[in-house]
């Protein structure tokens, strides 16, 4: 799983960010993906029947600075790259955007959306080509 250490926020989260108006989520997903890593050529998942949202996460953000309290929905999908590139972090946003295996993953999420996320990525990966359950 690649993950990001989010600078202002200070903890490993998932690649993401806004949609910036635009309506094609899954769309923002892949720009925003390739922008926060610096990867190339993301494929949403599954390939044979289509981009399948993997989870949804609504949390709210606290009130800071003049924006007020509201909530944050995070669509996500899984991607994957299928070439060794370089990993390119937007410095202003991340302080590390990094890959992690299995067992280490656990010791990232500190959240229990993220592990959530994790463990759905797992399944879907593992016991069905076709999609998540």
């Amino acid at each position: 799983m690649l993950l990001t250490h989010h600078r202002k926020l200070d903890r490993w989260l998932q690649l993401g960010g806004h949609t910036d108006g635009e309506a094609d989520v899954l769309s923002a997903a892949l720009r925003e993906a390739e922008e926060e890593s610096g990867l190339r050529d993301f494929r949403a998942l599954p390939l044979d029947s289509g981009p399948t949202i993997l989870d949804v996460d609504v949390h709210l953000i606290p009130a800071r600075g003049d924006e007020p309290a509201h909530e944050h929905h995070d669509i996500r999908f899984l991607l994957e790259v299928s070439e060794a590139q370089a990993i390119r972090r937007q410095e202003s946003e991340s302080k590390n955007v990094k890959w992690f295996l299995g067992d280490e993953i656990g010791h990232r999420l500190e959240e229990e959306s993220l592990a959530r996320m994790a463990h759905k990525a797992a399944i879907w990966l593992s016991e069905d080509p076709a999609g998540p359950p």
